[in-house]
């Protein structure tokens, strides 16, 4: 059996709230997987050292302490609301898992198109009048051949 860490607090200002924010979205994810497995209804509210509040609820925190508060018991909502609920509550446990691998890809498609932003692309120019004369007439003389450009042969009438 693994030896037991003394759990101690963390010193650090910065260690303690990125502990803080890993350990809050790990236990809103445990808290969600139990509701979907067990149907239980959850709600956790944390303050943050900096006093920002954070909140988990199945199906929502509000309505389960409200009805701890009231003392009133639970509300079943009802066999096909139940399942659109854990249902919901599924697809938001798979959107969480999925969430790291979209922030990196943004990221890096940031990092892609801070480089694409650094690259210079010289402006493509329409030909002016005079490169368009010359063009014609370097074809024109091409084509002319030895009978000076009227395409019969030196020495024949021409008609």
């Amino acid at each position: 059996m693994p030896k037991s860490r003394a759990t101690k607090p963390i010193d650090s200002d910065v260690e303690r709230a990125v502990t803080f924010n890993i350990l809050h979205t790990k236990l809103f994810k445990k808290a969600a997987e139990f509701s979907i497995l067990t149907g239980a209804r959850i709600a956790i509210v944390l303050e943050s050292e900096n006093g920002q509040i954070y909140s988990f609820g199945s199906p929502s925190a509000e309505s389960v302490v409200d009805n701890f508060l009231s003392g009133n018991p639970c509300t079943d909502f009802g066999g096909e609301q139940n399942a659109d609920i854990m249902q919901l509550q599924s697809n938001v446990v798979e959107l969480e898992r999925d969430l790291p691998g979209v922030k990196e890809m943004a990221k890096a498609s940031e990092k892609v198109g801070n480089e694409l932003a650094h690259v210079q692309v010289a402006p493509q120019m329409p030909p002016s009048h005079t490169s368009l004369m010359r063009l014609g007439s370097s074809t024109q003389g091409e084509r002319a051949g030895a009978d000076g450009g009227y395409g019969h042969d030196v020495g024949s009438p021409g008609y």
